[in-house]
């Protein structure tokens, strides 16, 4: 993830040195990493309550967390945190 980081950041001052795009391109970094940002935090809260849940003991166990619902949220976030995958792609983790 901190390379795409770096790379987005990266390209829009190297445009701005050379002279292919306008300053004010440098204001929109924070907004767009403000929504990756918050998604990061709201999947780590997602993902912490997986590991300090109970495992379901059974389909029926409702309440319990689901071998199957923990892996498709570890490999989501894994996707999302190895800077693979989107953080759209998080939704419902």
């Amino acid at each position: 993830m901190v390379g795409i980081v770096a790379y987005n950041l990266g390209w829009k001052i190297a445009n701005v040195v050379k002279g292919i795009t306008n300053r004010s391109i440098l204001k929109t970094y924070q907004s767009e990493r403000m929504r990756i940002a918050q998604d990061l935090i709201d999947f780590d809260h997602r993902f912490s309550r997986l590991f300090s849940g109970r495992p379901a003991k059974d389909v029926m166990d409702e309440e319990g967390i689901s071998m199957e619902k923990f892996k498709e949220a570890f490999e989501k976030g894994n996707l999302f945190a190895s800077g693979t995958g989107e953080s759209r792609h998080l939704q419902g983790s």
